[in-house]
């Protein structure tokens, strides 16, 4: 086999002029094989065939005709035609719609397929005209309305309700929704009904203090149970004891709630407590609404009646807690007036055997009713037959066998009505019996009363 790196070299160096013997030699030289040198050379020199460059021509010409006309005839007879209603070979809906059809709800016009013209509420995909879910809130249901051609449920707070598919509010879902008075029932404000002796707050009904003094009860007979401003927010229960002011010191606890009746010549008074500080209290002196301010050790006299003169006077003598003690005393401007009998009277012998009488004095003094020291009542025909009227309220039963035996008859206490009862030993006839008043200043007044025993 020739060696192509030799033979490229022999032709290299011939085409520069030099000839065959002068190649042979120097490649011997240069210790190649003489044998491989000669084949070398003998085949760059072979012999060339003479080709007949316009013979060539002609052929590849004719060669391309041939086959030019081969695929002309083949196309030709086996062509597609558009239009016939075959779907053929190469024909597609890009190039024949006509035969190929096209996609979806497309339309073939001059062998194009056009897209569909959709209506108002439906919208092309795939070249399909399709519904939208909706175009108006009246598509979707009652809760729902129609935001990007979909249905979309409305989303309300907790405390509303849909109507026509807006969000409107409830008049209210939970109490503090309605007025203090009012409830939330079934999403409306209602008016909290309570009982008479209640208040309707927080939506809740509430207990005034007290309605009537019963509510006040304290089980303790000696007090006098008041509900103050029944049936308010300022309901409150207040207790009072009832209190004899005399010109002694008389020392009450008082508080918030507790306070104390007295009587000032027959007139019914108060006292209570209105502010109770560290160290000073305010009171309210009534029948006249009289409000008086004192401190720890101060006093002050008040005008309770009206009158122009001063009646009691009242010191604080101090606050422990919510307690103030306060010490009351009356005042009395001596007169000297003496007492003044209004009435006098006796029941004639009665009960069993005849033999209880009663006696019943109205007795008043110009200084007042404490300046009365006694009321005595003595048979003018038997002397030794003496006693005592009383303004106490001591009711005694007296027992008929113990003749002589004397007592209080007296109804009410204070009323200005001195009262007694005795059994009586009397024979028959006219008896005379004289009542003897005394005050404080020794003034005495006496008045007599006639009776006869007949039986």
């Amino acid at each position: 086999m020739v060696n192509k790196e030799l033979l490229h070299y022999i032709k290299s160096e011939e085409a520069q002029g030099y000839s065959s013997q002068q190649l042979s030699s120097y490649l011997v030289q240069q210790g190649y094989d003489p044998k491989e040198v000669n084949e070398a050379i003998n085949f760059a020199n072979r012999p060339k065939h003479v080709v007949n460059k316009k013979l060539i021509i002609i052929s590849i010409i004719f060669v391309i005709i041939i086959i030019i006309s081969f695929f002309f005839v083949h196309w030709f007879f086996t062509r597609s035609i558009c239009g016939n209603g075959i779907v053929e070979e190469g024909e597609t809906l890009e190039t024949c719609c006509l035969d190929a059809g096209c996609l979806g709800e497309q339309t073939c016009e001059n062998n194009v397929c056009l897209e569909p013209i959709c209506e108002g509420c439906q919208y092309l995909e795939n070249h399909i005209c399709k519904d939208y879910d909706c175009c108006t809130d009246s598509d979707c249901s009652d809760e729902e309305i129609c935001e990007d051609h979909e249905c979309t449920v409305l989303g309300c707070g907790e405390c509303q309700y849909i109507e026509d598919r807006v969000c409107k509010d409830y008049e209210c879902c939970v109490n503090g929704d309605c007025n203090n008075d009012e409830i939330c029932e079934n999403h409306e404000c209602q008016e909290l009904v309570c009982s008479s002796c209640q208040y309707a707050l927080n939506h809740t009904c509430n207990d005034y203090v007290c309605c009537a003094n019963l509510d006040c009860s304290d089980n303790d007979i000696s007090t006098n149970d008041i509900c103050l401003n029944p049936n308010t927010l300022n309901a409150t229960c207040f207790y009072t004891t009832e209190v004899e002011i005399t010109t002694d010191n008389t020392d009450v606890t008082m508080n918030l709630s507790k306070g104390i009746d007295f009587k000032l010549n027959e007139e019914p008074h108060k006292i209570s407590v209105d502010t109770i500080n560290v160290d000073s209290v305010i009171l309210t002196i009534e029948s006249q609404i009289i409000t008086v301010t004192l401190y720890v050790g101060e006093t002050k006299t008040v005008d309770v009646d009206g009158d122009g003169e001063d009646d009691i006077s009242v010191t604080l003598i101090s606050v422990t807690g919510n307690e103030a003690l306060v010490r009351i005393k009356r005042i009395v401007y001596e007169t000297n007036e003496p007492p003044v009998i209004i009435s006098a009277k006796i029941t004639p012998p009665f009960g069993p055997n005849n033999t209880v009488i009663l006696h019943e004095m109205e007795v008043s003094d110009p200084d007042g009713a404490d300046d009365i020291i006694s009321v005595v009542g003595t048979t003018r025909e038997i002397p030794l037959d003496k006693g005592e009227l009383f303004d106490d309220g001591g009711i005694v039963d007296l027992i008929p066998e113990r003749s002589g035996l004397q007592g209080s008859a007296d109804k009410v206490a204070g009323d200005g009505i001195y009262s007694m009862s005795g059994y009586i030993d009397y024979s028959l006839g006219i008896y005379h019996i004289d009542y003897t008043v005394t005050d404080s200043a020794s003034n005495t007044v006496t008045t007599t009363v006639t009776f006869e025993v007949t039986s």
